[in-house]
């Protein structure tokens, strides 16, 4: 095998195992998180609070992005972007679980990871496809509910090697930003700001019955 194909391959098995980690959410964990947030804001809407969950996850992204793009050395660049994807995506994760046990309190009772939630946190049109055609067998009207009870271990498989190779692609473009010197931090908290306003929008549209805008 190529040594370009083979390492490939290794950064591909590598990010499939970083989605594996990042989908880990515990149901009861989050669930208390979500119910703490009602309690501090009582009477506001789903939205109002799905809304305090997007702000606060834009500002910890913001940060992470900030942090790994200040050394703008080329040695390192790719290794932060790693981290960088890593990092984002589970707070990605586990902003789309919330705002779910939001609408939907016993969204994560069956203990399973919330594989299904990969389609509007990475929003690629081949994840969205993927979660559409596989899972749904064509049909475009994509009700959560129905996309996890759908789900089987083939289509977890096939949809972590979708997603890697799509992650694989940002990490790429993310160490190309991370090289600006001096800039690369404040590009990599732009992106991270961007992208979870983008991943909000998502969620939100999925649970609201809607079509997103981001």
């Amino acid at each position: 095998m190529p040594p370009a194909q083979e390492a490939m391959d290794q950064m591909t098995r590598g990010l499939q195992k970083a989605l594996e980690m990042a989908m880990q959410v515990d149901g009861a964990t989050e669930r208390a998180h979500v119910d703490e947030l009602r309690r501090n804001h009582p009477g506001e809407t789903p939205r109002q609070l799905a809304q305090r969950l997007i702000d606060n996850t834009r500002k910890l992204a913001t940060g992470t992005g900030f942090a790994t793009g200040l050394p703008s050395n080329p040695w390192i660049a790719l290794p932060a972007a790693a981290v960088d994807v890593g990092v984002v995506l589970r707070l990605e994760i586990l902003l789309a679980a919330r705002i779910a046990l939001i609408y939907d309190p016993t969204y994560l009772d069956d203990g399973k990871p919330p594989w299904e939630l990969l389609g509007p946190v990475l929003g690629a049109e081949t994840i969205a496809h993927f979660v559409r055609d596989v899972a749904l067998g064509g049909r475009s009207a994509v009700d959560s509910r129905n996309v996890r009870n759908l789900m089987t271990a083939e289509m977890i498989s096939q949809l972590k090697h979708v997603a890697a190779r799509f992650l694989s692609k940002r990490m790429a473009r993310r160490g190309l930003g991370k090289m600006v010197p001096l800039l690369g931090g404040v590009v990599s908290g732009v992106w991270n700001y961007r992208e979870v306003a983008q991943v909000g929008e998502r969620v939100l549209a999925l649970f609201e019955g809607r079509t997103a805008q981001a």
